[in-house]
This record gives C-alpha cells, sequence and structure tokens, in this order.
C-alpha cells in the first residue's frame, strides 16, 4: 500500500501556507516577505482552486509513487470512460483522500479481485446521506460523531470494492 500525504496546499481549516492571520494579540501579522504590514488573505474561489490542484497532484504523486514501489512502471493509471482508474494488467487498486491526504492500494488480482479504501478525518461532524436507506439505517443513527464518520468510511470503502466485481452501481 503506498501512502503519500502532499502539503503543496493546507487541509480545509488551515491557513494558506505564508499567509498571516491575526496573532493572540490581534496584530495582523507579518506579510510573507517578512514585512510588518498586513496582507489579504487568499479569496474563498482561489482557495477551493488551489485545494483542488494540489488535491489532483497529490493523488497523481501518490499513484506513480505507489507504482514505481510496485515494479509497475512510472506513471499513473489512465482512466476509463467511466472514470474509474485502469490499473495495469493482472492488478486491481483503490485510492481514497481527504484534502491532500491520499491513501493508494494496489495488489496482484490472484490475490486480491478487488480492494476498496476509503479515508476521513474521525473530526468530521457526520456524514452524508446514503441513498436507500431509512433514517434509522443512516449513518446520522449512530449516537456519536466518530462513530458516523467510522459507519460512512466503511460504506465508501466496500462500495469501491464491490462496484467493480459487480459492474454497477448499488
Amino acid at each position: 500500500m503506498g501512502i503519500f500525504n502532499f502539503k503543496a496546499a493546507p487541509q480545509d481549516g488551515e491557513p494558506m501556507s505564508g499567509a498571516a492571520g491575526p496573532t493572540p494579540d490581534g496584530d495582523a501579522g507579518p506579510t510573507p516577505d517578512g514585512g510588518d504590514a498586513p496582507f489579504s488573505p487568499v479569496a474563498p474561489a482561489e482557495r477551493a482552486g488551489l485545494l483542488e490542484k494540489a488535491r489532483r497532484e497529490a493523488t497523481r504523486s501518490c499513484l506513480i509513487e505507489l507504482l514505481v514501489r510496485g515494479g509497475l512502471g512510472a506513471g499513473e493509471p489512465a482512466r476509463l470512460a467511466s472514470g474509474a482508474r485502469k490499473w495495469p494488467k493482472g492488478y486491481t487498486g483503490s485510492v481514497s483522500h481527504k484534502g491532500t491526504t491520499v491513501v493508494a492500494a494496489i495488489a496482484p488480482i490472484d490475490r486480491a479481485s478487488s480492494i476498496g479504501i476509503d479515508i476521513e478525518r474521525i473530526d468530521a461532524d457526520g456524514a452524508p446521506a446514503i441513498p436507500g436507506l431509512n433514517a434509522a439505517e443512516q449513518p446520522w443513527s449512530v449516537p456519536d460523531a466518530a462513530g458516523r464518520v467510522i459507519v460512512w468510511s466503511v460504506k465508501e470503502a466496500v462500495y469501491k470494492a464491490l462496484h467493480p466485481i459487480l459492474g454497477h452501481p448499488f
């Protein structure tokens, strides 16, 4: 399994690298060049674009590192028309990301017919609804926030493992 944590851009909720924010005494803090004048933070739309670009680069870097370490070449797996990854011949894999933290796993198909992995932040407030489940079956019916996130993550991993085998959404 390959794990790669790319920090070119901050995780959701972290300040932008080099962006000064108010200090505990209320001072705006230094500018990126070390000066004392405050500067404007990155606009939300620009921040979202930077985070998406960093997530894509982190995913690409993780997959390349995984394949190189596995002796399977130095390129990122292509994508099929469906959007699914086209793993090297004779291999299956799975990738998950949360912000710019990416995990990926790959295995020969004679050892695993499919892999499903998912990562989530355990401090997340909850999980979205899962279509087809009634209210009592939804992740939010779990009493604590960490449990809800774990239920959501398990659902995502199972889906990623079964979808390639079944060939259709379920």
